[in-house]
């Protein structure tokens, strides 16, 4: 039972790391937590981005924050909030198309859990004050769109081998050498990132 709930967790994570890194985000480390079998850590590092989405993170609770960022920094919004969607979404599709096979679709049976869901939810409601057009199925679209990605045989080969990495290391933990070894060993460094 501990090892399916550490391989539901490796998954998780991997997931996250891949869009994570084709988002353009650093990936830094990798961990399970062995006091809680199936969950985990994903550390990144967002680079320019890690004001905006300090600040889109929060925008509910300290929209003052969020509203005095720079215009230029403002500016990558949208783009940033979709780059956040990608990474957290990714973990729980990633989980279920592992669950249900590579034909998962994308219907949400595997649900969004805390913090992840914390985070998408601050960016659909970011996008929301921002976008008065604003899709009411964003989330849901943005399910499908993530689902297509990880199921790309490139995309679902890199998610399986850090998953894999994972549960085979003692420590249930990958550093940014050794992710970034899996990326390369895939040639996954070399796809256009968003």
């Amino acid at each position: 039972m501990v090892e399916e709930l550490y391989k539901i967790g490796a998954y998780h994570e991997a997931g996250h790391a891949v869009l994570g890194f084709y988002s353009g985000f650093e990936v830094k480390s990798i961990s399970l937590i062995i006091a809680d079998p199936g969950s985990g850590i994903t550390r990144f590092d967002y680079g320019i981005d890690n004001l905006l989405i300090t600040g889109i993170l929060n925008a509910k609770k300290d929209p003052a924050f969020f509203n005095s960022l720079s215009q230029p920094v403002r500016a990558r919004t949208p783009q940033t909030c979709l780059k956040i969607c990608n990474t957290l979404i990714a973990g729980p599709v990633a989980e279920a198309i592992n669950k249900f096979g590579i034909d998962y679709t994308g219907n949400m049976e595997v649900g969004i859990k805390d913090p992840d869901a914390e985070g998408i939810e601050a960016a659909d409601y970011v996008l929301s004050i921002i976008d008065k057009n604003h899709s009411k199925t964003y989330l849901q679209e943005t399910i499908i769109s993530i689902t297509e990605i990880l199921r790309n045989e490139q995309f679902w080969k890199v998610v399986i081998s850090l998953s894999d990495k994972l549960l085979s290391s003692k420590a249930k933990m990958l550093t940014q050498q050794e992710i970034e070894a899996v990326f390369e060993k895939h040639n996954f460094t070399q796809y256009d990132r968003l």
